[in-house]
């Protein structure tokens, strides 16, 4: 039987409470990750005078890996109620594959969003420029065909998280309703953290194009930027958490922390 439906608004709802409840902890785990991606951002904003598709994906392998350790963390607690300094949580070879599997299908799918995201550009250059062929407008078309088809991998790294397998999931959850309720959720879910950190955003970029950048503003900037960044990721995570046991049939809600 093939599930298309789950609670947008209660899927929603309970990100936000899941991290605010969990809010010490998740902090705990994700200082590393945080403390990672920002060394990055601020070496190619130091460091590099011009970014290229090339610069991002290089940078894009660690800054996934980071993100996907945070997201496994926080999974393992929701579906299992596992926490990293548990003592039950020692590393074990299954947990371990289960953290290869997140971080491996979480990277394949930011690989693949700056993929299409590279030749939507090219695209729009060729279409402004009048140059576009046949060929580059049918593979554009087909891309984002397939990308819609594929925004259900979005929520994917939790099934390799959790030990759940792919295929099934492939099978189980499929036609247009789920990609439109997914698209859904990651609006609702967006826009009150995209509006803090909008202001952060605007100040980031006007600092990095002053004539003498204020090296201190734009790290202090940058990093802020990591943690809304990080709080989003959160969010959408414990969300896509809840959305996959309505679609998969499990019931109930996921575990929510009570620490506060």
């Amino acid at each position: 039987m093939n599930s298309q439906r789950f609670d947008i608004i209660g899927a929603a709802a309970f990100g936000f409470q899941s991290v605010f409840a969990e809010r010490r902890y998740l902090s705990a785990i994700a200082v590393v990750p945080v403390c990672i991606v920002s060394a990055i951002e601020m070496a190619k904003i130091f460091g590099l005078d011009k970014q290229s598709l090339l610069t991002e994906l290089v940078s894009l392998i660690p800054i996934s890996m980071a993100g996907a350790w945070f997201m496994f963390l926080q999974t393992r607690l929701l579906v299992f109620g596992e926490r990293a300094l548990d003592k039950q949580a020692a590393t074990t070879n299954d947990r371990r594959r289960a953290f290869e599997a997140c971080a491996l299908l979480w990277t394949l799918t930011q690989v693949a969003a700056l993929g299409l995201v590279g030749y939507m550009l090219f695209w729009q250059q060729q279409i402004t420029a009048e140059t576009a062929t046949a060929p580059v407008n049918i593979i554009g078309y087909l891309l984002i065909g397939a990308s819609f088809w594929a925004i259900r991998f979005s929520i994917a790294h939790i099934l390799g998280a959790t030990g759940y397998s792919i295929r099934d999931y492939i099978f189980r959850v499929n036609g247009a309703m789920v990609s439109l309720r997914l698209i859904g959720l990651m609006l609702i879910v967006m826009f009150p953290v995209a509006l803090l950190a909008m202001p952060v955003e605007e100040a980031l970029i006007a600092a990095v194009k002053a004539e003498n950048p204020p090296a201190l503003s734009i790290a202090g900037l940058s990093f802020l930027r990591v943690i809304f960044n990080f709080i989003l990721l959160a969010v959408f995570n414990a969300a896509g958490v809840y959305a996959l046991r309505q679609m998969l049939g499990k019931g109930g809600k996921p575990r929510m922390g009570i620490s506060v």
